[in-house]
């Protein structure tokens, strides 16, 4: 579950993993602050409730002085062939 802490601490505008069609192979999480991808294709995370793999790029900067921002970022250089694909993670 992504989601979004409100004022009041109610999420909003979330979206779960077991609302996505199990057809997909890859899902890439927006407009999350966490980087979640500098380890490479090692370190991604496979869905727990479908057969894909969710990518999350973070932020490019850091948007808040909070611990998860202090981490090293990364932009994802994505390759797709045909049904196979790789991501490389460009440390910035």
């Amino acid at each position: 579950e992504r989601g979004v802490m409100g004022a009041t601490g109610v999420k909003k505008g979330y979206i779960r993993e077991a609302q996505l069609p199990s057809c997909m192979d890859i899902v890439v999480w927006g407009h999350e602050h966490a980087c979640l991808i500098g380890a490479g294709m090692n370190g991604l995370n496979d869905s727990t409730e479908n057969k894909f793999t969710v990518l999350q790029p973070g932020s490019t900067v850091a948007t808040s002085l909070v611990e998860g921002e202090a981490k090293p970022k990364h932009v994802a250089l994505l390759q797709i062939n045909g049904s196979n694909w790789k991501m490389d993670a460009l440390p910035l």
